[in-house]
C-alpha cells in the first residue's frame, strides 16, 4: 500500500477509491488502526436528484455540492440537524458523485456513536444544505453541505433513502 500523509481521508477522495471493493475496506482498516477514540468510517448514499422538502436537486446541483466540499473543513455529523456541539458525533470526511448519487465517507467518532451505529440504530442520514437565495442567503453563493445528520426521518425517503453502505459498496441493512 502506498505511503500516505497525515490526512489520509483527503487521499481517498482524491483517488476516487472509496466505494470500490477491496481498496476501500483496506483504507478504512488502515485509517482506524491504533486509534484511541473508537471510530467507524463508512460510505453512505446521501442525496439523489429529485424534489425534497420543496427544493429541486438536479445532477448539476449534486456535482456543485461535490466541487464545493472542503475536506479541510468537513461538515459535522449531527443528531437531527442540531446546531449544538454536544450533538456532534463525527464528520463527513469526503464526498463524490457516482452512479446517480452524491455519496460520502461518514466518520462516526466516539464510543456512543460507534456502538449505536454498529447496533443498527444510526443508519439513516440527512443533509443540511446551504441554498443560495434561501432564508436571506446571498444569491450568488454555491450550494454546499453544512452538516450531515443522523435522523430516523430523512427527507430523501421512498425506495432508496440515504443509507450507510457496507465496506464493499453493498447495502449494510435492507430498508423496511
Amino acid at each position: 500500500m502506498p505511503e500516505h500523509d497525515a490526512q489520509p481521508l483527503h487521499l481517498v477522495q482524491a483517488q476516487g477509491g472509496f466505494g470500490e471493493p477491496g481498496a476501500f475496506a483496506e483504507e478504512v482498516a488502515r485509517l482506524t488502526e491504533g486509534e484511541d477514540v473508537p471510530r467507524e468510517v463508512r460510505e453512505a448514499l446521501l442525496l439523489r436528484p429529485g424534489r425534497f422538502n420543496g427544493w429541486n436537486f438536479s445532477e448539476a446541483d449534486l456535482r456543485e455540492m461535490e466541487s464545493s466540499f472542503d475536506p479541510d473543513n468537513p461538515p459535522p455529523l449531527q443528531l437531527d440537524h442540531s446546531k449544538s456541539a454536544r450533538d456532534t458525533y463525527g464528520s463527513l470526511r469526503a464526498v463524490r458523485f457516482h452512479d446517480g448519487w452524491l455519496r460520502g465517507l461518514v466518520e462516526y467518532s466516539g464510543e456512543e456513536a460507534v456502538t449505536r451505529f454498529r447496533a443498527g440504530h444510526w443508519r439513516k442520514l440527512s443533509l443540511g444544505i446551504r441554498i443560495p437565495g434561501a432564508a436571506g442567503r446571498k444569491a450568488g453563493s454555491r450550494k454546499r453541505i453544512e452538516e450531515c445528520s443522523i435522523t430516523p426521518f430523512p427527507a430523501v425517503g421512498g425506495a432508496e433513502p440515504a443509507r450507510v453502505l457496507s465496506q464493499n459498496g453493498g447495502e449494510e441493512m435492507p430498508e423496511e
